[in-house]
């Protein structure tokens, strides 16, 4: 019964996503869904995840990770995973819009890699945006699972700017600065 409920709730979803895509801009809306992958008891270790829910929203994504055993031994697990991003810009954008909407595109996949580290815990906040600089913090954490490892979290700061039409960014850890290659060095 859960198993259709989920069925009948993603293509609810879907549908209206389908539908908000032909009056809204491309860039509008953006969803990951995926339901129902299988992994071994090792596997889930290794994502460092266990059984149980986490939950994530801040200023860029909301969604969730969920964890369920498949089989009544332990060996299996079923992981569902749901992220569903702000929606993007309006048809006709203000700097301070655009400059959110590129600083989160370029934060994204950063975000995204430190998933497949195992830093699920990821919290992105704008702290400030005048159009032409937009700082944004993000608190991205290692919650560990194995009792051999320590949980450990990056702070991070982007700078992003708009200027003569051309976007930049810089992140900075402990009062450095990195560029997005090098930042992803640091989720360990």
């Amino acid at each position: 019964m859960k198993k259709l409920v989920s069925k009948v709730f993603v293509v609810v979803l879907c549908c209206v996503l389908f539908a908000m895509s032909s009056a809204v801009p491309a860039n509008a809306a953006s969803v990951k869904i995926e339901n129902g992958k299988t992994y071994t008891a090792k596997q889930i270790a290794n994502a460092n995840l266990s059984q149980g829910i986490i939950r994530w929203s801040d200023d860029m994504v909301s969604g969730y990770i969920r964890v369920d055993p498949a089989d009544k031994k332990g060996k299996k697990y079923t992981v569902w995973i749901r992220e569903i991003q702000r929606v993007g810009l309006p048809a006709n954008p203000s700097n301070k819009q655009k400059l959110r909407g590129w600083a989160e595109s370029i934060f994204w996949p950063i975000r995204s890699y430190a998933q497949t580290k195992g830093y699920w815990d990821c919290e992105w906040r704008i702290k400030s945006n005048n159009g032409k600089t937009l700082k944004a913090t993000a608190k991205v954490a290692y919650y560990a699972v194995k009792a051999t490892e320590k949980s450990r979290e990056l702070n991070i700061t982007q700078v992003a700017t708009l200027k003569n039409n051309k976007y930049s960014t810089y992140y900075v850890v402990n009062g450095k600065k990195y560029t997005q290659a090098e930042l992803k060095k640091l989720f360990k």
